[in-house]
């Protein structure tokens, strides 16, 4: 039970740290810049993503794994609440991302659609794995261009601009965002 609370709270601790680096300094801290690319993103993922889960399993085999597990997706749900809680642009109304597409999908199939996306959370690892150890040397055997890991990987914090919450995981985890179906749902909601 320790170790299931330390290790949410260590990921609660994280998720904090991140939050207050992009309110202090405005838009170009250079904190948040740093999280933003190569190399802080990947620090930042493998802390909510991987870390927890080689902790647990170093320290307790596949109990611990389970515990950090479950130590995510309490923190998550923890952060998704307090987030929408304490949020000024959080609305209850059917306004909400998350709300409308429970609608349009049912509420079931809703969730379901954004934890069936955590499996794709090893797939990112193996991919990312393999840009750092395989193309380094493809370039030098074969010539080809050295590959640049900041125009490639990064986030855009302004894409998300005024999302809270539940709908902030949704639309990064299912990338909602492209083709403009934040807005086309946005527009509905408002109908």
């Amino acid at each position: 039970m320790i170790f299931y609370i330390t290790l949410t709270m260590f990921l609660l601790g994280g998720a904090l740290f991140l939050h207050l680096s992009a309110r202090v300094g405005g838009k170009e801290a250079p904190i948040e810049q740093w999280f933003s690319r190569v190399p802080g993103i990947d620090l930042a993922i493998f802390y909510f993503t991987f870390a927890p889960l080689g902790i647990g399993a170093i320290t307790s085999g596949g109990t611990g794994l389970g515990i950090a597990l479950l130590a995510q997706i309490s923190a998550l749900w923890i952060w998704v609440l307090l987030h929408e809680a304490l949020s000024s642009n959080y609305k209850t109304s059917a306004g909400s991302l998350h709300q409308m597409m429970s609608k349009i999908n049912g509420r079931w199939r809703n969730h379901l659609a954004v934890w069936v996306t955590a499996f794709a959370v090893p797939v990112f690892w193996v991919v990312r794995i393999a840009e750092i150890l395989v193309y380094p040397p493809l370039t030098w055997l074969v010539r080809l261009p050295n590959y640049r890991h900041s125009d490639w990987i990064n986030v855009s914090r302004q894409k998300f601009k005024g999302l809270v919450g539940y709908d902030l995981i949704l639309v990064s985890l299912l990338r909602l965002d492209d083709g403009g179906l934040v807005s086309r749902v946005r527009n509905a909601a408002q109908r």
